[in-house]
């Protein structure tokens, strides 16, 4: 090519060449998306074994002082709610500044949330009030109950033994004036996991997402798990989280 020869333009990439790329990119895309929500959701499980072991921790703590007894021991559970019991646990652990909030009471994507809270020493009121606690408790134990002993768990349906929890449902998608009117309304108690699991802690202070088995629309328990686990011991009850009902809202009082 001579020197006063105009260069030739750059030919671009032709519509085909575009089309196959996007192709190839959303391809991709829903390749990928899937095995991120599957991480994300394990992601934030394990935040709430966490939360789980700690909880497990400060009860271990509190025995050694009471005598092997968690919060519960001596008080009727049929009028007992894990908030109550958890709120004595918090009285006896800040003062030595083991506890400074309710934060480890909750658990990730759960409406029941601590405001952080505790009120004034000693005796700290505002810790855990209705609607401030995700996890619900078996009494009874201590800690020279079996190891294998089920002693923290995820709120559930039905608060029975063995506890049942609700199918994972999608939230429907909502437009912008939907989402500001559900703004502060709680999503369902119970609800297990996406990935059909729900947390349990033992009494060895070991926490895992158990996998569950859908039946009559409801989540349970496998048999295998069951086996696995040391039942509680006779006249044991699961104590409930204590919710806000209609009309009756958080009321806070030191």
């Amino acid at each position: 090519m001579s020197e006063n020869e105009p260069e030739k333009p750059k030919k671009g990439w032709c519509w085909l060449q575009w089309s196959v790329t996007l192709v190839a990119l959303l391809f991709l895309a829903a390749y990928f998306m899937p095995v991120s929500k599957e991480i994300s959701v394990k992601a934030v499980q394990m935040k709430g074994c966490s939360n789980a072991r700690q909880i497990i921790g400060l009860l271990l703590a509190y025995a050694s002082d009471h005598e092997g007894h968690y919060p519960d021991f001596g008080k009727d559970p049929s009028k007992l709610t894990s908030n109550e019991v958890f709120r004595d646990l918090i009285r006896a652990m800040a003062a030595d500044g083991l506890i400074i909030d309710e934060t480890i009471f909750s658990c990730p994507q759960s409406p029941f949330v601590g405001d952080k809270n505790l009120g004034q020493a000693p005796g700290f009121n505002q810790a855990l009030q209705p609607g401030e606690n995700h996890w619900m408790m078996v009494s009874g134990l201590g800690n020279d109950s079996p190891s294998r002993t089920p002693v923290v768990l995820e709120n559930a349906a039905e608060v029975v033994w063995p506890p049942k929890w609700l199918p994972y449902k999608e939230e429907p998608s909502k437009s912008f004036i939907q989402r500001l009117l559900s703004l502060g309304r709680l999503s369902p108690r119970g609800r297990s996991w996406k990935n059909k699991k729900i947390i349990i802690c033992l009494n060895d202070a070991s926490a895992e997402p158990v996998s569950l088995k859908e039946k009559d629309g409801l989540m349970h328990l496998s048999d295998s798990y069951l086996n696995s686990i040391a039942v509680p011991p006779s006249g044991f009850q699961i104590l409930d989280i204590a919710v806000e009902t209609p009309g009756h809202p958080r009321h806070h009082k030191d």
